[in-house]
């Protein structure tokens, strides 16, 4: 079959793709591909689907394809080899999916191209994935030349000459990819200007142990997920790769620690992710160290039991005694660590407190926490945009407060005050309260607050009458909704409504119990916010009594 596009030189990108399915006695696949070979122009070329067993000579060895920069291989499920490649002068992007029946990748996929005494594999490539490879068991190095010594017939000059020879492995790679390759226990070391590792499920810990060698100091990004083998990173990793920024780790069941030392990391490392780690115990002593770090978030990791944060103090230029510690944080999220029994919390919250924009402190049942400091120093967080401790959890804006889980326990009344006192220095224009199925009441601290623009309440199940205290003289919020508070039969007193004096809207949503008949008479409610400019109920709004009111 030849279908032309040798001579087909515009075509510059190309998609050659077989059906997925059973296709069983009508397989001539090989011979198919064998009559495609494009024109030297072509810059992408994708195989999908291809069930030959081997490729024809013209794609196993990209003849003539000088100017391929992308390549991809994908569901080539009975292939054995992957083609050559690595004397592809231009090729910038490579991604090998789901060839499910390659072994080992060797010395075929290399190939060489040479420049006096040095050989370039891979010369320009920048990008390589390797996806879905379920029988993959070897990524060999790129072979050096025969031994000169083996080869007696050669000439003395040329002999020397051959000893100089050295191979420039992937001269230019950036961004290395490995998922769901199991079975691999063993890839190259020489990467020099990895910038970015992402390793999924691998069972053995081999192979990023030898891409992250001793030879790698360029990596700035790494993440590693679902490897089994893994029980501690290389010693080296920071201190070689000093602009490392990012590290995030998930799924390591065999984990036990991070690293003994983070020197290196502590004027790089930005974000700091752990996660999933049943058998992890602690986290480096100098994590304090971390100057630059924005992000920690530890999660389900069940028998963690110390986060050393020690309370130390540095002098200042003008020789004042400053907290040292995580002065950059940004966000700091602790969750279900059920086994936490060594932090010294407050300490770290003094002293990110400034940067500080999300707090997540959840599940860590046998951690003794200061919560009253921790709610004071609400006031001490300007930044803050986020908070969970406990149940009870707030989102803030610089002109919107949102608090969900309010029960009617001194915690949450506790928090609810905190919230009162450190935005009544700021503009707040909303506030919006999230109760439970559980809650039955509402806190006293709300009517002590004058900058309210708009208030709404959420999901408190249990409260049946809304309280007066709500209503204080105080109050200045024009807007106020009511939503979803199941046993809500009755509001307060026509006198507290009365007292709303700048109220023009009252929206009121699935309050089924609460009876808002326009007639008077009988239990209904009406009369009590008929005066009130704008109302709407279920999304429908009602003629009201109100007169002089702009609605």
């Amino acid at each position: 079959m030849r279908a032309g596009l040798l001579q087909k030189s515009n075509i510059l990108e190309l998609k050659l793709s077989w059906r997925v399915g059973n296709r069983e006695g009508e397989n001539n696949d090989e011979s198919v591909l064998g009559g495609l070979q494009p024109h030297p122009n072509l810059k992408t070329l994708q195989i999908s689907g291809f069930k030959g067993k081997s490729f024809p000579s013209w794609f196993s060895k990209m003849s003539g394809l000088n100017n391929l920069t992308e390549i991809r291989i994908e569901r080539c499920k009975e292939c054995e080899q992957v083609p050559t490649l690595g004397h592809l002068p231009h090729l910038k992007n490579l991604y090998l999916v789901r060839l499910e029946n390659v072994k080992s990748i060797g010395s075929s996929f290399y190939g060489s191209r040479s420049s006096n005494t040095r050989i370039a594999v891979f010369p320009a490539l920048e990008r390589l994935e390797l996806l879905n490879m379920s029988k993959l068991t070897d990524w060999l190095e790129a072979e050096l030349m025969p031994n000169i010594e083996l080869m007696p017939n050669i000439a003395t000059e040329n002999r020397r000459v051959s000893q100089e020879l050295v191979v420039a492995a992937f001269p230019c790679l950036e961004y290395l990819k490995i998922k769901d390759c199991r079975q691999l226990t063993s890839a190259p070391s020489h990467f020099p200007c990895l910038k970015e590792l992402h390793i999924f499920q691998v069972d053995s810990g081999l192979p990023l142990a030898s891409i992250c060698g001793i030879k790698l100091n360029s990596l700035e990004r790494l993440t590693i997920d679902g490897v089994e083998g893994l029980k501690c990173l290389p010693d080296w990793l920071f201190r070689n790769n000093q602009n490392l920024s990012k590290l995030k780790i998930c799924d390591c069941p065999n984990l036990v620690h991070l690293v003994p030392c983070l020197e290196g990391g502590r004027t790089a490392l930005r974000e700091l992710w752990v996660s999933y780690c049943s058998k992890l115990r602690e986290l480096p002593d100098d994590l304090h160290a971390l100057s630059a770090l924005e992000i920690l978030s530890i999660s389900s990791c069940p028998n963690l039991k110390s986060i050393p944060y020690p309370h130390e103090t540095h002098n200042d230029d003008d020789g004042e005694q400053l907290l040292s510690g995580l002065s950059c944080l940004r966000r700091l999220s602790i969750t279900y660590c059920r086994g936490l029994t060594d932090f010294a919390i407050e300490n770290m919250i003094e002293s990110c407190a400034p940067s500080l924009e999300k707090l997540e402190l959840f599940e860590l049942t046998s951690l003794k926490m200061n919560t009253g400091m921790l709610v004071g120093s609400l006031q001490e967080m300007p930044r803050l945009s986020r908070w969970k401790i406990g149940d009870v959890e707030m989102k803030m804006t610089s002109k919107q407060w949102t608090v969900y889980g309010l029960t009617h326990d001194t915690y949450s009344m506790t928090v609810v005050g905190a919230i009162m006192k450190a935005s009544s220095t700021k503009s707040l224009c909303r506030l919006e309260l999230h109760g439970t199925k559980h809650s039955g009441g509402l806190p006293d601290q709300l009517q002590h607050h004058t900058g309210v623009f708009e208030l709404r309440l959420w999901g408190f199940g249990e409260i049946e009458e809304l309280p007066e205290c709500l209503f204080g003289n105080n109050n200045t919020f024009s807007v106020l909704y009511i939503q979803s508070c199941k046993k809500l039969h009755r509001l307060a007193s026509k006198e507290a409504m009365l007292r709303l004096t700048n109220l023009t809207h009252l929206f009121i949503d699935n309050c089924r119990l609460l009876n808002l008949n326009t007639k008077r008479g009988g239990d209904s409610e009406w009369h009590k916010i008929s005066h009130i400019p704008r109302v709407t109920v279920d999304g429908r709004r009602i003629r009201t009594n109100a007169r002089g009111k702009k609605s």
